[in-house]
């Protein structure tokens, strides 16, 4: 399967809203909105007859003349969700309403608890969606005397960026456990449950854990099975992680697969990987994706956890300024223009200097194809930066016919001249060089702690009055300790000076920092500083013991030698590696997930046979599914190793996000803990 039509099969997902949508109001979640606005954009609802498009809030209605409605919600159809249709349908007028889901109504009857075959006791025989619809008719027949409601389920969940890269908007927050996870499992297990609690993080299994957790982790299972669906494959299994392990256990047992299984034309692999055994890479700032880059220098588009917001003012008529009130900004997202489509992909998975190269390439030849005015000496190869860049594109500024034609590359191109002209930039040279500086220290034989490394670098960083935020500090631990591992940890004098260190960081930190509130709250006094940054440390020494179990990708890190510099090696290439090796390795710490008692029986007769064991290479689709988020140039790493080594093996790599550094520490230390 090509990724065009791994893509286009994502896309007709959306084809079957289409006759639901003529002559009416559109109401979308966030988590849908955000698919929709990668996967195939708000123009295919209004081409379909859309009048409009709206939140799914409770604040919303519509007026006498708007009678049909269609809602769309990613979450399961609770009580809170039911409230706000109530709200939206008795402030309204509607007569026809009809609920889409994401998720199959075998799931929503599961997580509500009903059994599988009825709503419930004192249902009769309905069924959750036909008790849902006769409460939204029940509310329509308030306002009018003609009223039809329907509840149907679309797998509508997945967000497509790239042929090759998709994510999942309603589970952003989802990130792998750690161990200091342990103990509120385990007194929860020690108080109520007769069973032995986990003595690692290895252990957990999914009904440890709290029930929110269990029903995020059930839908996001349930989101996938219905993408393989929407593939047509039938998929054998792998994880390599505690969370990961989880998930993929859930999804080979998952009892809807089954059918569908059975009467799937095509084969594939899903690996899915936890986060957390590499947090070198997400916040490391030497990327090799020039997409990473711009993620991080530009603001977030309102309402999304991976598109950014480009101020496109420079292109509109003089004395234009950005306000989204007044000029909506532009962004990267733009499913059904392939020319942005394909010059995305590469800023994907490209460097700087390449991705560069490519945007001005499209940005002249469209000039001349628009036949606008160009000298050509300004184009010359290698001199690309961001006032040659910026000038070309003035040339579409007083051009409106030539503006339309080429916006979305417009929008990208500028997005890239922003980036280069961000402060951001800079700073990440600044930090690039600290980590780079770090990586050499920590590879020195019989050397200092990673610990005294980061407190003589920032010791010399205030000497040569240049200091770190609270952030970039808090970034920087998390880089050395996942880079070398449980080596990392100083002396107990070294880590109380490190936490003494965050605490005045905090504590001196700018009364509107976000990273303090996310921290820290609203009261900050300086023994929640000292506690926060307690809490910090025990979080980033629990990072660092993630890969102790693990034998053949246990390190992402290689001292160096008399010929050799240290180096870092991402764990998604080291896997790659391994997964393709023409040896065939044994993959000791992927582990397999039978799905069914066949699959276990091929399994028990490989042990009499001389065939080998199941392996992620097998079928010619393989996703790879890092569960936490992943970055681009990771995404970049993968789609090169497995290139190089089986160019006939199609890869899709699939996250809960796509990772800026900045939302790393929402993950790590912005989550409250379990909680039962």
């Amino acid at each position: 399967m090509s990724g065009k039509k791994f893509v286009k099969s994502c896309q007709d997902n959306w084809r079957t809203v289409i006759p639901y949508v003529p002559r009416s109001v559109v109401f979308l979640d966030g988590s849908v909105a955000e698919a929709l606005h990668w996967t195939s954009g708000a123009a295919t609802l209004f081409q379909a007859g859309a009048l409009n498009l709206k939140e799914f809030s409770s604040f919303e209605s519509c007026t006498k003349d708007e009678v049909k409605a269609v809602f769309i919600v990613s979450d399961q159809i609770t009580a809170t969700t039911q409230e706000i249709l109530e709200d939206i349908i008795c402030a309204s007028h509607f007569q026809y309403c009809v609920l889409i889901t994401t998720l199959p109504e075998s799931l929503h009857q599961h997580l509500s608890g009903n059994a599988a075959s009825g709503g419930g006791e004192g249902s009769g025989n309905q069924s959750l969606f036909q008790e849902v619809e006769e409460r939204m008719r029940g509310w329509m027949r308030h306002k009018t005397t003609v009223y039809e409601a329907d509840v149907v389920h679309i797998p509508l969940s997945v967000a497509c960026t790239s042929p090759n890269l998709f994510f999942l908007p309603s589970f952003t927050t989802l990130f792998p456990l750690l161990d200091a996870d342990l103990l509120p499992i385990r007194n929860y297990m020690q108080a109520n449950v007769e069973k032995k609690p986990p003595e690692s993080v290895s252990d957990v299994d999914i009904s440890m854990l709290p029930d929110e957790l269990q029903r995020d982790i059930k839908m996001m299972v349930s989101t996938l099975s219905c993408l393989c669906e929407t593939l047509d494959v039938n998929e054998d299994i792998y994880c390599l992680g505690p969370t990961s392990r989880v998930i993929a256990g859930e999804l080979a047992q998952l009892v809807s697969a089954r059918a569908r299984r059975k009467a799937a034309t095509n084969r594939a692999s899903i690996l899915f990987i936890d986060r957390t055994l590499d947090m070198v890479a997400p916040t490391s700032h030497s990327r090799d994706s020039f997409a990473d880059k711009i993620m991080s220098a530009l603001s977030p588009l309102e309402g999304h956890s991976c598109d950014v917001a480009v101020d496109m003012s420079a292109l509109c008529s003089p004395g234009s300024q950005y306000k989204p009130s007044v000029l909506l900004p532009g962004c990267l997202a733009h499913p059904h223009d392939q020319q942005s489509k394909d010059l995305l992909q590469t800023l994907t998975t490209s460097k700087q200097k390449e991705s560069l190269m490519e945007v001005n390439r499209r940005v002249v030849e469209t000039i001349t194809r628009e036949r606008l005015p160009f000298d050509p000496s300004a184009a010359k190869i290698g001199r690309i930066n961001a006032d040659s860049l910026q000038a070309h594109l003035n040339n579409f500024k007083d051009n409106p016919t030539a503006f339309r034609n080429a916006c979305p590359l417009l929008q990208l191109a500028s997005a890239c001249v922003q980036t280069l002209t961000s402060p951001t930039l800079s700073r990440w040279d600044d930090l690039q060089t600290t980590e780079k500086m770090l990586l050499q220290n920590a590879g020195e034989g019989n050397g200092p702690s990673v610990t005294s490394i980061i407190l003589d670098l920032l010791q010399n960083q205030a000497k040569q009055g240049r200091s770190y935020s609270l952030e970039e500090v808090v970034q920087l631990i998390l880089y050395g300790y996942s880079l070398t591992g449980d080596e990392a940890g100083g002396s107990f004098e070294e880590d109380r000076r490190l936490q003494k260190h965050i605490s005045q960081l905090i504590t001196q930190a700018p009364d509107n920092s976000e990273v303090v509130r996310l921290l820290v709250g609203e009261e900050r006094s300086e023994a929640t500083a000292q506690k926060v940054a307690k809490e910090i440390m025990s979080k980033v020494k629990s990072i660092s013991r993630a890969r102790n179990t693990l034998q053949r990708f246990m390190d992402v890190f290689s001292p160096g030698t008399a010929t050799h510099p240290s180096s870092y090696s991402p764990l998604v290439k080291q896997v790659m590696k391994s997964v393709f090796d023409p040896s065939k390795p044994d993959l000791v710490d992927i582990e397999y997930k039978s799905s069914g008692f066949r699959d276990l029986l091929k399994t028990k007769f490989r042990l009499f046979m001389n065939v080998g064991k199941p392996r992620p290479s097998d079928h010619p689709l393989l996703v790879v599914f890092m569960v936490g988020g992943v970055t681009c140039s990771e995404v970049k790493h993968i789609k090169e190793t497995v290139a190089s080594l089986s160019p006939n093996t199609q890869v899709v790599v699939g996250s809960t996000r796509i990772l800026r550094e900045s939302d790393v520490l929402d993950h790590v230390f912005g989550q409250k803990p379990l909680s039962f």
